[in-house]
């Protein structure tokens, strides 16, 4: 590689950018190493490059947004998992936790971690051109991986969580089933820039037409992520408005407004879909004041980013592609406490 670097009158960084197929580099240069790796019959060696990108050690950057919603305690639990196993091969994670899931928050973040050399990042995407630019900025330096909420149109690695579009659409044709009156359906998101959570509305939007009567779906209430304001919006909506169908929490705050619609006292008139198997969550839904929640496997959201960017800084090897679904798993109350099996990182476990 020193002796392509000095023929192609470039740096040895820019070689192995081009051999490892990274991006970020002129293709004129580009072709003009290629051309002279053609020439000069280089082949690179997959066992000593990985072991020498093991003997250095990986550190991993992760963004994590506040554990005061409890769905990212399970992320934790999955990254936790994951650098307990990663460790023994140098893999080094700094954890940073967002109080507010912010593009400000997240900007400084990022910035810290940056600043502490890391070799990969780890985000749940905030869909702005600003940060979409910033994080495409940080990616022609280094792989990012997004998880729970995507940036598609950036330039990260690739994408772990569930397709929220889809699970809108999941989501709309259980109300549809189950639809009590006509009447409105009052969607509620955390925040407008969270991909998520915009993409299951849309999803449940577009299938409302199959509904057996009259539905229409009012602009989405925020909650921020915080129950308190989801107990606020949903207890001033129901004493405001009569002709609410559903509830449909697309973001945080389902505990919250959850607790709001059983203490109206028109759970029985009122469907509710939310997402998450929150401990809370899983006993609304068995007294019935939740009448479907959605999971979305968290833990392998924290587990399966650390592992892919690990085979890919030590053995170059790229995912199997740029979307990763986690499942949709459906829960009524018949099945609100089933733990079947799952398959994480090639084992079975219970």
């Amino acid at each position: 590689m020193n002796e392509i670097a000095r023929l192609a009158g470039v740096s040895r960084g820019t070689v192995d950018r081009v051999i490892h197929n990274r991006g970020n580099v002129k293709p004129e240069i580009q072709a003009r190493i290629q051309q002279i790796i053609k020439e000069t019959g280089f082949t690179p060696n997959p066992a000593a490059t990985a072991l020498r990108r093991l003997s250095n050690g990986f550190h991993l950057g992760i963004l994590l947004p506040s554990l005061h919603n409890p769905f990212y305690l399970d992320v934790k639990e999955g990254i936790c998992s994951a650098e307990t196993q990663y460790s023994k091969y140098g893999v080094n994670i700094t954890l940073v936790e967002l109080q507010e899931l912010t593009p400000q928050e997240q900007y400084s973040a990022i910035d810290r971690l940056l600043n502490q050399d890391i070799d990969g990042l780890i985000v749940p995407g905030i869909d702005t051109p600003e940060m979409i630019a910033y994080i495409d900025s940080i990616a022609a330096g280094m792989p990012v991986v997004t998880y729970n909420s995507d940036l598609p149109n950036s330039k990260r690695l690739c994408f772990i969580g569930q397709h929220h579009l889809q699970a809108g659409r999941t989501a709309g044709n259980l109300l549809c089933n189950s639809i009590r009156r006509p009447g409105v359906v009052v969607p509620l998101i955390s925040y407008e820039n969270i991909l998520a959570h915009t993409q299951r509305v849309e999803g449940l939007r577009s299938v409302l037409h199959n509904a057996p009567m009259e539905v229409t779906m009012l602009p989405a209430l925020h909650t921020a992520e915080s129950d308190e304001q989801a107990y606020q919006v949903v207890h001033k909506l129901l004493q405001t408005r009569k002709d609410v169908s559903c509830i449909y929490v697309a973001g945080g705050g389902q505990v919250g407004a959850a607790d709001a619609l059983a203490d109206s006292g028109r759970g029985q008139d009122v469907v509710m879909i939310c997402y998450d198997l929150l401990p809370r969550t899983i006993e609304h839904l068995k007294s019935g004041v939740v009448n479907f929640t959605i999971g979305q496997q968290p833990f392998l959201q924290g587990y399966l980013p650390i592992a892919i960017l690990f085979d890919y800084l030590a053995f170059g090897k790229r995912p199997n592609g740029k979307f990763l679904y986690t499942s949709i798993d459906i829960r009524i109350r018949e099945n609100a406490d089933f733990d079947g099996l799952s398959t994480i990182s090639g084992t079975v476990q219970i």
